[in-house]
């Protein structure tokens, strides 16, 4: 395992452990395309980016229960802001659903999909059944809050768990991440 720097990442509020910024920054060096679904203020994408060559399209439509979502996005945008304007990071600001009809027309794929977005199960199942047909070849799925003493993450784990692809099984590399692993 080569060194990895999470720094910056972990100066920006959020709800990844570091073990699983650590996983998420290894995984992501190995990939070149990746969509993340869900980003809040940038945590994860932060950690993504900082150890990786890759380039990144967020989905998230910055709304928020706390901060309204201009001032989210600007501060997405102000953690990752040298990412932005080099064009590595790409926003797509709207509800995955929709960044999903938008991507499939525009026959776009990606070699990784880390899902992290709303985690009530109907948007699970329909983050997985959206974002699958988007995959490489080989290409990994995965994402975050498998919480097994959370109730209020149950949809993710029943999802997750529903949904798995012939050939493949379900797998918890590391804290709350789950990814479809191949058989």
């Amino acid at each position: 395992m080569s060194l990895i720097d999470l720094s910056r990442a972990d100066k920006i509020p959020g709800f990844m452990e570091i073990s699983e910024l650590s996983w998420l920054a290894e995984t992501a060096k190995v990939h070149l395309n990746i969509l993340e679904i869900g980003s809040w203020k940038g945590r994860s994408t932060r950690a993504m980016a900082d150890n990786s060559q890759a380039d990144i399209t967020i989905i998230d439509p910055f709304i928020d229960g706390y901060l309204d979502g201009k001032e989210l996005r600007q501060t997405f945008e102000n953690n990752l802001i040298e990412y932005l304007e080099s064009r590595r990071i790409s926003i797509i600001q709207m509800t995955s659903a929709e960044a999903a009809k938008i991507l499939r027309a525009e026959n776009l794929l990606f070699d990784m999909i880390f899902i992290d977005g709303e985690h009530f199960y109907d948007y699970m199942v329909s983050d997985i059944c959206d974002y699958l047909p988007l995959l490489t070849e080989g290409g990994l799925l995965c994402g975050h809050d498998y919480t097994p003493s959370a109730p209020e993450f149950g949809g993710v784990i029943k999802a997750v768990h529903e949904l798995v692809p012939i050939g493949y099984e379900v797998h918890i590399p590391v804290g709350r991440i789950w990814e479809y692993r191949k058989i």
